[in-house]
């Protein structure tokens, strides 16, 4: 989950300006300039990346392709907005794809690679120390791109390229929309997937590698109404196993005091006529 895109060198120079335009476009949509649901509009893009409509177009129909941006022909285009459902359909798809790179790459991974793989999840579990465990923290992006260097690492030593472009594709799309539904970030959950990796990885276990991840992104998943996820699940069960707090009796509220009843109050045709 890094979405640091990689450029391509070279091709003509209409091809450099939409690569530009695609990039500046990219970082605007992960510094929070672009929000989700924002209008873009041909002429203010334009006069922002300063060329021409043409590369402009293409730039967006590229990100149109990798589920950032929403074109509806000849009305508007604008920023997607990702919901609880499309972010978990985007984590199953993203725990498959890396459970298909671990099983080609795992098992004959050499020693050395191991170590390195430990080393990155070691800074992984980083991520989880870095504040108290129920601090309402959520998910940013050097977060994600520290916690992305796990799967990074197995990618660059993958040799399927079809499998390759579809996760990179796949990666800028869920980082998008963790940082656009503020994802909470769950430390236990990230601690126990990076301990995990170190464990499969020296086992090269290629299927315990993607049990480990997908109970990670697991943990990643927003409750949809009338739902609940499997991390909610394991939350609550966390919750439930740790030792309730003894509650304080309430203190005895003291009674009050009766009130006396009120002497009758004699009308002014009695006290007349009782003078």
């Amino acid at each position: 989950m890094s979405p640091v895109p990689a450029g391509r060198p070279g091709g003509r120079v209409r091809e450099r300006f939409s690569e530009t335009a695609r990039r500046r476009l990219l970082t605007a949509l992960f510094d929070g300039s672009l929000e989700p649901g924002e209008r873009l509009h041909d002429e203010d893009l334009t006069a922002w990346l300063g060329v021409s409509r043409t590369p402009v177009r293409t730039a967006l129909d590229q990100l149109a392709e990798l589920g950032l941006v929403e074109i509806t022909a000849n009305t508007s285009t604008r920023v997607c907005v990702p919901t609880a459902r499309s972010h978990r359909a985007a984590l199953d798809v993203y725990g498959a794809m890396h459970g298909a790179i671990a099983a080609s790459v795992l098992p004959t991974l050499p020693e050395a690679d191991i170590d390195a793989l430990c080393a990155e999840a070691a800074r992984v579990a980083a991520v989880a120390a870095d504040g108290p465990a129920d601090d309402g923290a959520v998910w940013t992006l050097g977060r994600l791109q520290t916690m992305g260097a796990i799967t990074a690492f197995m990618s660059r030593r993958c040799a399927n390229p079809i499998l390759l472009s579809a996760v990179a594709e796949l990666d800028l799309r869920l980082a998008f929309s963790f940082l656009a539904l503020g994802v909470p970030l769950d430390r236990e959950a990230v601690a126990a997937c990076a301990s995990g990796v170190v464990r499969v990885a020296r086992g090269r276990d290629a299927r315990g590698f993607a049990s480990v991840m997908q109970a990670f992104l697991g943990s990643c998943a927003l409750v949809t109404a009338g739902e609940t996820t499997l991390a909610a699940r394991a939350r609550q069960a966390r919750d439930a196993s740790r030792p309730a707090q003894p509650v304080k009796p309430e203190k005895p509220v003291k009674s009050e005091k009766p009130v006396k009843s009120a002497q009758p109050v004699k009308s002014e045709a009695t006290a007349t006529l009782s003078a």
